[in-house]
């Protein structure tokens, strides 16, 4: 059982969601990555990140055992917690951490940095 970490926040730990009827190559989380980021390269890593932890046999050794998606909005980041996070932790074998802090105050109201671990 590979174990990519064992640090939850209460926010994301207290809530259970179930696994959606999509898969992580969905319209729906394609629009939440984007709605992250405009670059294409960030969100095809983040694609192949989340691709790895779900579907992978083994887990490479060399393999980033961490992602931050930061500055995302409250809906986006929920968006994440929601879908994704289950679709995720619907892998037995695998341990997917979350964490999600407030990363800055702005004018249109709160950013939040999503860790995955």
């Amino acid at each position: 059982r590979a174990v990519l970490s064992k640090d939850v926040t209460g926010s994301v730990r207290s809530q259970a969601h179930p696994v959606p009827n999509f898969g992580l190559d969905s319209p729906v989380v394609d629009h939440l990555v984007r709605q992250w980021s405009a670059d294409p390269r960030k969100r095809k890593y983040v694609a192949l990140w989340f691709k790895v932890v779900a579907e992978q046999a083994t887990i490479p050794h060399k393999f980033p055992a961490g992602l931050t998606l930061a500055g995302l909005a409250p809906e986006v980041k929920d968006g994440f917690v929601t879908l994704v996070v289950p679709l995720l932790r619907a892998r037995t074998d695998v341990v997917v951490g979350v964490r999600s802090r407030v990363a800055a105050e702005k004018p249109g109201g709160p950013r939040f940095d999503l860790e995955f671990t």
